[in-house]
């Protein structure tokens, strides 16, 4: 990136209401990081923005979030003409703020919808290399690209193609470099890349510095001897991260184990018309022993107690399915590597992958009841080789998924992405 007096930077993101999502850490993050570099930070954001972002300068912008029209339409036609629509109004927003300004050197959107690639494509044949330096496009989700099935069986959606047909507009702009595609995980990259016949490439996506820092401070501190092991549930309590697998095979953990001194914490869910079990299900097998104990868990953003949560437990469950989450990652999964919290996880899914590179747990066979009890028996019995794992591969979560590295992909700084799995060290056992 060239060298001026201040560089100038815009973060779009459309789905910026509030302080109270990860849309906000995210934004937030970069915003800080880039600031710190010297550079002046933009934020274009949603209309009813009512946060506060301290490094930038906030613009409410957007109507609608960048999935909002689209989820909204019945049938075919409706979402086309709803894509459609988006992508004129995107245009035609992010125009209006690039035609007030001399030059921007590096336009970031953080969470796009794969249909409104055309509308980022407007943007960049009307202003790219004139008012933008850089773009970069993060589509952390592709889920309207490619799915899988219960039975593991991919297929894509019919509108595939329309999106590889966008990206490849962008062709010549990658090349150069001008332009950079992203996407959260390897496989959706490589997927996306398949579809679009254009290099998008994968990152990883860095975490909050704050839940870090409080998580690694309680954990330090160890834990009393004979104190009783915490295996938590810190995530959304909903239907995809496998609710049904996790009650059945905790009961069958704690059936089998009666006295083995453990909790099971899980966050009461808000709405549990989203966790595929009856509130009457929940709350009988809450009942069923005294060792499992509910806990509120505030708003992504708003929840200062977060950091404080993942360095009491001593192993998180991430029972997910395995058909939603083959590529697909998890900010859980994350947290917990860089927290240096064991982790018991699906196999044969992004997050089993994060076993053999920054995480350490164990995997064990999608939607098995009783693999998932088994592999709680294993980690409460192993727990201390599992404790000294996680402490050796925290160290390089914690370098790999930092702010800094990120603006310096994001500037074209370095030319690194991705990294590696960790050579130094075998695999989780």
């Amino acid at each position: 990136m060239q060298n001026q007096t201040r560089t100038e930077v815009l973060i779009v993101e459309e789905n910026l209401k509030s302080n109270l999502a990860h849309f906000c850490n995210f934004v937030d993050g970069i915003t800080a990081v880039l600031t710190r570099k010297g550079m002046r930070v933009t934020v274009a954001a949603h209309q009813q923005w009512r946060g506060s972002l301290k490094d930038a300068e906030v613009l409410r912008l957007f109507k609608y979030h960048n999935g909002e029209r689209f989820l909204m339409a019945k049938g075919g036609v409706q979402r086309v003409c709803a894509a459609v629509w988006h992508n004129l109004v995107l245009a035609v927003r992010v125009a209006g703020v690039l035609w007030r300004r001399p030059r921007v050197n590096l336009v970031v959107a953080t969470y796009i919808n794969v249909f409104h690639v055309f509308g980022w494509w407007l943007v960049w044949a009307v202003f790219g290399r004139w008012k933008i330096e850089r773009l970069v496009l993060n589509s952390p989700c592709p889920v309207w690209v490619f799915d899988f099935k219960p039975d593991g069986t991919k297929y894509r959606h019919s509108g595939a193609g329309m999106v590889g047909w966008c990206y490849r507009l962008f062709r010549r702009a990658v090349a150069r470099g001008d332009v950079l595609l992203l996407s959260e995980t390897e496989h959706d990259a490589a997927e996306l890349s398949a579809a679009a016949g254009v290099e998008v490439r994968a990152f990883d996506p860095p975490r909050l510095e704050s839940m870090v820092a409080a998580a690694r401070a309680i954990r330090e501190q160890g834990s009393a001897p004979g104190a009783a092991m915490i295996f938590g549930w810190v995530g959304q309590f909903k239907v995809e991260k496998g609710v049904s697998c996790f009650m059945e095979g905790t009961r069958i953990f704690l059936q089998d184990n009666p006295t083995i001194p453990c909790r099971i914490r899980v966050p009461w869910p808000d709405d549990p018309s989203i966790c595929e079990v009856s509130l009457a299900e929940l709350e009988a097998w809450a009942a069923s022993d005294e060792r499992i104990e509910w806990f509120h868990r505030g708003p992504v953003g708003e929840d200062d107690d977060y950091g404080e949560t993942l360095g009491r437990t001593d192993c998180i469950i991430l029972p997910y399915q395995k058909h939603r989450y083959i590529g697909r990652g998890s900010s859980t999964a994350l947290d917990g590597a860089v927290a240096e919290v064991p982790l018991i996880v699906t196999g044969e899914t992004w997050m089993d992958d994060l076993l053999r590179t920054l995480a350490a747990g164990i995997a064990f066979e999608n939607g098995n009841a009783n693999a998932l009890a088994a592999a709680m028996r294993r980690m409460y019995d192993e727990q201390a080789y599992f404790r000294s794992e996680a402490r050796r591969r925290g160290e390089v979560a914690r370098e790999r998924l930092s702010w800094t590295r990120l603006a310096g992909l994001l500037t074209g700084e370095s030319d690194e992405l991705a990294g590696k799995p960790d050579q130094a060290g075998k695999a989780s056992r």
